[in-house]
């Protein structure tokens, strides 16, 4: 099965900020291997999601950690189509 991933408007949002941040308080360089772990976490994610811890709090969440202060919440959904 094919897995596809889904960014919401507010985890764009959120990286857009980030983005922004590691640019004006670092540099580009920065800011691309931020955006090259973030790739990593997410090819990770289609390969096997099982890699990724569950929340305790809520088992359909599970937890990938991009540095020590950033972290990316995972919500697994199944999409069944029939053609």
């Amino acid at each position: 099965m094919k897995r596809t991933v889904v960014i919401t408007p507010k985890a764009q949002s959120e990286m857009k900020t980030i983005f922004d941040y590691l640019q004006s308080k670092w540099n580009e360089n920065t800011k691309i291997k931020f955006a090259n772990k973030i790739n990593d976490i997410l090819q990770l994610l289609i390969d096997n999601p099982e890699l990724f811890p569950v929340s305790r709090f809520n088992r359909k969440i599970r937890k990938g950690v991009i540095t020590k202060q950033t972290s990316l919440f995972i919500i697994l959904t199944i999409n069944i189509s029939l053609w």
